[in-house]
């Protein structure tokens, strides 16, 4: 109805106006912020794994890594509750 913006033009815009206006550390830390978001969102086949718990275990120190910027103690919590259940879990 070219009165609101499809998700496709709501990043294009996005994009545009971080590249003008964000500072090289806001982008930096946005690029960091966005692949945390997506390894919490990521739901695993098999989460007692080998390779899911060193997943689980590298997405929790890059989250503790910016404790010093933003709040992140509800992720943090989200991501040692799911080490904690997949350890209960596992065999």
């Amino acid at each position: 109805d070219m009165i609101h913006p499809s998700d496709v033009a709501e990043d294009y815009i996005w994009e545009k106006f971080g590249e003008t206006y964000f500072a090289q550390d806001l982008k930096t830390f946005l690029s960091k912020w966005k692949e945390i978001q997506q390894a919490l969102n990521h739901r695993a086949f098999h989460p007692s794994s080998p390779a899911h718990q060193a997943f689980l275990k590298e997405t929790l120190k890059r989250l503790e890594s910016l404790k010093d910027t933003i709040d992140v103690e509800n992720e943090v919590a989200l991501i040692r509750s799911r080490i904690e259940n997949s350890q209960n879990t596992g065999t």
